[in-house]
């Protein structure tokens, strides 16, 4: 009898554990609507990280009222319909295919740098990534799956404008799906850059689940694995680092040393990784994402100087 209790309390304990890694699971990375999202608050916060630099903002928003954006289409390897939005440059010299973070937007997170993209002779290619905005997918899963769909888009731009040189660029989550596509990008891609991105989902998690308080991380990770791997056909500890060392491709990192979501330890762990030419921009006083608005001129030469040398050999930009 007393065994009897004891195994229906351990199979009642392993269920409680699954279930509640179920949901942990599914907050993480399940796609929500927006009347039951809840992130709404973390987006309405996220809206206003512009605040602080309202003449950037300004000139983002007056750019984004004066183009013309093309809608855009492809399919993923798994059959999701995935949307992109491109502003063509009558004088491009190239392509910037831009990838933005968890659960964003490329309007809101390259808000600041399109204007200079475009100025610079690019088009550009605003890619709304898995399960965001007008994308299809019912997962987010940090940059594994989002890998793949980079390497399309950028199949897709060397094909809609054969000759030019592609930049690929990502920010937070979609700087990490950049560094773990940039093995696999075809030759038109001549250069990546890289704003915060981190190490691996486990890596990113954890640091999250460590700030919520004194939770066991591991053992918590393990399981929200588990159902990202049953369901969403990703894992954790798929890690940026394993795709760098197999990189040829240069690649500028960006990372703010006041980002409080993503340790800055994390962009010199892939920058360590990476075998390409690579170069480092560390932006004192930078929150998360926020190191190009921090050092403009830093981070404006820096991305010269990336192109410059890798897309248009030695031109003027």
């Amino acid at each position: 009898m007393v065994f009897r209790f004891i195994v229906w309390a351990a199979v009642a304990l392993v269920a409680l554990y699954l279930i509640l890694c179920f949901f942990l699971f599914r907050l993480a990375c399940r796609r929500f609507s927006e009347k039951h999202n809840p992130f709404r608050k973390y987006n309405k916060n996220m809206r206003h990280l512009m605040d602080d630099y309202p003449d950037l903002a300004a000139e983002g928003a007056e750019f984004y009222r004066s183009v013309t954006f093309q809608d855009v289409e492809i399919t993923s390897f798994d059959g999701l319909k995935l949307h992109g939005r491109v502003v063509e440059n009558p004088n491009a010299r190239g392509v910037v295919v831009a990838c933005h973070g968890y659960r964003s937007n490329s309007t809101r997170d390259f808000l600041g740098g399109c204007p200079f993209y475009y100025n610079s002779g690019f088009t550009l290619l605003l890619i709304d990534q898995r399960a965001c905005s007008e994308s299809e997918g019912k997962y987010v899963t940090f940059g594994v799956l989002e890998s793949r769909d980079a390497v399309d888009w950028c199949k897709f731009a060397a094909e809609k404008y054969p000759g030019l040189p592609i930049l690929l660029a990502g920010i937070s989550m979609g700087a990490t799906t950049v560094l773990m596509a940039s093995p696999n990008v075809p030759p038109q891609v001549k250069a990546i850059a890289a704003d915060c991105g981190f190490v691996s989902p486990w890596e990113m998690l954890s640091a999250v689940v460590r700030s919520a308080g004194k939770f066991p991380v591991g053992p918590i990770l393990a399981g929200v694995n588990l159902w990202a791997n049953l369901l969403a056909g990703f894992d954790l500890r798929t890690s940026a680092k394993d795709a760098l060392a197999k990189n040829t491709t240069p690649v500028l990192f960006a990372h703010g040393e006041a980002d409080a979501l993503v340790p800055p330890e994390d962009v010199r762990e892939n920058y360590n990784a990476c075998k390409a030419p690579a170069v480092l921009l560390s932006v004192p006083n930078a929150a998360h994402g926020m190191s190009y608005c921090e050092d403009l001129e830093g981070y404006q030469t820096a991305l010269r100087n990336l192109w410059d040398t890798y897309l248009f050999g030695g031109t003027d930009a």
